[in-house]
């Protein structure tokens, strides 16, 4: 954590780290969303420990049986435990699997849906930085299977009472017999624990090795198939990247298991040890007694089966504690991130409506990225006016996605403010705020679901047809589309259907800036949107650029300084402040940095370049 913990932060730290804390968390969630649960627990472990009790009495039985030589009493007493062992067999596989069921259903209908939830809505700052992105990679790891997190809880709970109940059971026939037998019984328990617990905590310490190493091994997984990347690998025959970084990556984990599976081998072999050791003291402890005629065959055949089953109910509570403490700790990181903090916004306050684009002033903004001991921007004060249409240039690096980050409520100003017709934006609720926005983000990408979709960003209910249609129009994508065997509903990518089309670059970046034409909100901001269009298209933009922003205040980057030119005012941006501001005729003529970036430029246009596009 950075900083000093406070006390509320070390409170919450040590609920979602307490093992009993979650257990009881994660089986209220299932008893809420299944109620008959909470009757079928009970009966699968009243069960699952009457079956080995009664599996012991029928040698026993038997061998009574035929020691009196009576068969009628013989077969009256194994119909009914029989019977009874059907029964309880029956419930016990109908309840186990039922319940086994229902945790699934709670792992994805609710953990997993709410940590995907959570992953989409969470502050932007929450989830950009590696640091950010490497917790989301661990915490999602809690919910992606059966064998981890919130469904290992519910499962080994119930299996580590049911253990704790059969070793009560089982030990207190035990305790009858001879103190030796459980004295040595307990010693063997005791051991377990401490061995098993070593290992586990040599686990939970070394965890985030295993969890950098899959994250990497994902995204290796997903770089081979991206198709973007393909033509480049094979070209310059970057396959061997992959290669390389695969056997770092599985001599990484190779080294953990072996580490980790060493040190597993230690419990088993003191487990083994004791185990021989019980053997030895109860054959020699029962049979002494049945030579004595202290108990007879029968009843040593049922005090053998006893204490066996109750050396399985000690592995049994041991193999349990430990599944429930590594899955506590996938738990706690599942839960890290479920109570990451969100900015407070004022969620009463009411966004007016706008007839015209709204102005927007930056007051003395400063922004430092979180970790970074330097400010990205540095006291950035500037107005735009209703319906003005300005540009942000300047050199990579010098805060202009950053700027506009700020702008679109993904991240606050460290200090200053941002304002809206001279109301701070911080008053109104994120979401709300944000439909003020029509964005064109350069480094965005399209969603595998379908066209109409990615462009009206609705549900297909909600989809207003017309609207798509003609965005698509404005852009230059109808023909093609309206072509298409499912036209507007045909996919995006095959990830989700057979059907889906690939897109090219400039063909998604157009899809891009017609969401942002259906949207037709009053602030348009167009970040970078000709650099993967052919020269024809990006004229083409650029000649529609007063169309698209007609009524609306704009915001327009670009790395081509010729391209702003259809802009009412260029503000420079350089080393996170605004260096200059004014007209293009107006910054070249203070011959500065605008002019020599802008000369440097010309070079790769046509001669009279500079002259033409001075006003």
């Amino acid at each position: 954590m950075d900083g000093e913990e406070t006390k509320e932060q070390k409170k919450k730290r040590k609920a979602r780290e307490s093992l009993l804390n979650n257990i009881v968390l994660v089986n209220k969630v299932l008893f809420k969303n299944y109620p008959e649960t909470m009757f079928l627990t009970p009966v699968y472990m009243i069960c699952r420990v009457a079956l080995p009790l009664l599996t012991a009495f029928i040698p026993s039985v038997a061998i009574a049986a035929i020691t009196k030589g009576d068969m009628k009493q013989f077969l009256l007493h194994m119909s009914g435990i029989l019977l009874v062992e059907f029964v309880a067999y029956v419930l016990e596989n109908y309840s186990n699997l039922t319940l086994k069921n229902r945790r699934v259903y709670t792992r994805l209908k609710v953990f997993f849906l709410d940590y995907v939830r959570k992953s989409l809505v969470t502050d932007y700052g929450n989830l950009e930085p590696a640091k950010g992105q490497a917790r989301f990679s661990k915490g999602a790891k809690a919910v992606v299977g059966n064998a981890w997190g919130p469904e290992q809880l519910m499962n080994e709970s119930v299996e580590f009472v049911l253990h704790l109940v059969g070793l009560f059971t089982f030990g207190t026939v035990v305790f009858t017999l001879d103190y030796r037998i459980l004295l040595i019984l307990l010693f063997m328990f005791a051991l377990d624990m401490v061995l098993r617990g070593q290992v586990i905590k040599y686990d939970n310490n070394h965890r985030i090795i295993m969890s950098e190493v899959h994250r990497k091994q994902e995204y290796l997984e997903r770089g081979s198939l991206t198709l973007a990347a393909g033509k480049d690998v094979r070209v310059y025959g970057m396959e061997h990247w992959f290669h390389q970084i695969s056997e770092k990556l599985l001599s990484e984990a190779a080294d953990y298991l072996k580490k980790s599976g060493l040190r597993w081998y230690i419990p088993t072999f003191g487990n083994h040890i004791c185990v021989a050791a019980q053997e030895i003291v109860t054959y020699f402890v029962l049979i002494g007694m049945a030579v004595s005629g202290e108990i007879t065959v029968a009843e040593l055949t049922l005090q053998l089966g006893i204490v066996r089953g109750f050396t399985q109910w000690i592995y049994g509570v041991s193999v349990s504690y430990g599944a429930l403490k590594k899955a506590n700790g996938e738990m706690k990181d599942y839960r890290e991130v479920m109570e990451l903090p969100e900015r407070s916004r004022g969620e009463g306050a009411i966004l007016p409506g706008f007839t015209r684009g709204p102005e927007i002033e930056f007051r003395d903004v400063c922004f430092r990225y979180p970790g970074e001991d330097t400010d990205t921007l540095s006291h950035i004060s500037f107005t735009v006016k209703p319906e003005e249409k300005i540009a942000l240039v300047g050199n990579n690096g010098a805060g202009k996605t950053t700027l506009v980050k700020l702008l679109c409520g993904l991240y606050e100003p460290t200090s200053g403010g941002i304002y809206i017709n001279g109301e701070d934006i911080s008053k109104y609720h994120t979401t709300e705020y944000q439909k003020l926005l029509s964005v064109v983000f350069q480094d965005a990408s399209l969603l595998s679901f379908t066209i109409e979709m990615n462009v009206s960003g609705q549900l297909p209910d909600k989809v207003d047809k017309e609207k798509v249609k003609k965005a698509l129009q404005e852009v230059g994508l109808w023909e093609k589309i309206e072509k298409l065997p499912q036209g507007t509903e045909t996919y995006i990518t095959q990830d989700l259907d057979e059907g889906g089309v690939q897109f090219s670059g400039g063909e998604t970046q157009k899809l891009l800036v017609a969401r942002a034409m259906y949207r037709n909100a009053p602030i348009l901001i167009l970040d970078e949107p000709t650099s993967a269009l052919d020269p024809i298209a990006e004229s083409k933009l650029y000649e529609e650029y007063n169309y698209m922003t007609a009524g609306k205040t704009s915001v327009f980057i670009s790395h081509r300084l010729a391209s702003t030119k259809f802009c009412d005012r260029i503000l420079l941006l350089n080393d996170g402040r605004i260096a200059e501001e004014g007209s293009h005729k107006e910054l070249m003529e203070e011959n500065g940095l605008y002019r020599q970036l802008f000369e440097i430029q010309s070079h790769y246009y046509k001669e009279g370049t500079v002259e033409t596009y001075e006003k």
